[in-house]
């Protein structure tokens, strides 16, 4: 084996009688594999930029179509299935809404999913509650029903929602992410320093 100098890179080469150098080896290169001056930090400041347009596409496209995306967890309670939703939705109104529903179904009803991930995308809005202050007017909601629990097991249901305008979080995302990468990056020195 004899060592090979490349400019600051150093390796060393078998020499050909040796079985190891014919077969198939690892190259590790010292090239970065993105372009010079694309790190870490910018690529978190590309995917926020774009979570944030498409969340003020979703906001525009939300005053009259129906989207929706989370996950399901189904659950076998006292012989009947407890399916709890947890979702972003954009119920056709103009805001944005987070929160969770939950509901039984008899056990015959479906198989038994622990995990489903759900989402439906631009569908005609179901119809939706009535906006009852100004808040809910300009886009903030605060849903929470439940059934009472006297009824039947299986006649139980509730939900609970926090809504907001629909251009209010993409709208924030663009100005943190505009915040943040404007300010100048922390060497790893700086990080160390008290």
């Amino acid at each position: 084996m004899k060592p090979v100098a490349d400019g600051e890179n150093t390796a060393t080469v078998a020499p050909p009688s040796d079985p190891a150098a014919t077969s198939p080896r690892l190259v590790l290169s010292a090239e970065p594999l993105v372009a010079p001056g694309f790190d870490g930090r910018s690529a978190a400041v590309l995917l926020s930029w774009l979570v944030g347009l498409g969340l003020l596409l979703m906001a525009a496209v939300g005053h009259w179509r129906y989207s929706s995306i989370g996950f399901e967890l189904d659950t076998v309670v006292d012989g009947v299935i407890r399916q709890d939703l947890y979702r972003v939705r954009w119920p056709g109104n103009g805001s944005v809404w987070v929160g969770t529903g939950w509901f039984h179904l008899p056990l015959d009803t479906k198989p038994v999913e622990a995990f489903d991930v759900g989402a439906a995308f631009f569908i005609p809005p179901p119809p939706g509650p009535v906006p009852q202050s100004d808040w809910n007017r300009w886009g903030f909601w605060r849903v929470w029903r439940a059934s009472p629990s006297e009824l039947p097991l299986l006649s139980r249901s509730g939900e609970s929602w926090w809504g907001v305008p629909g251009w209010l979080p993409g709208v924030s995302l663009l100005l943190l992410t505009s915040w943040f990468s404007r300010r100048p990056a922390l060497t790893s020195a700086a990080r160390r320093s008290p």
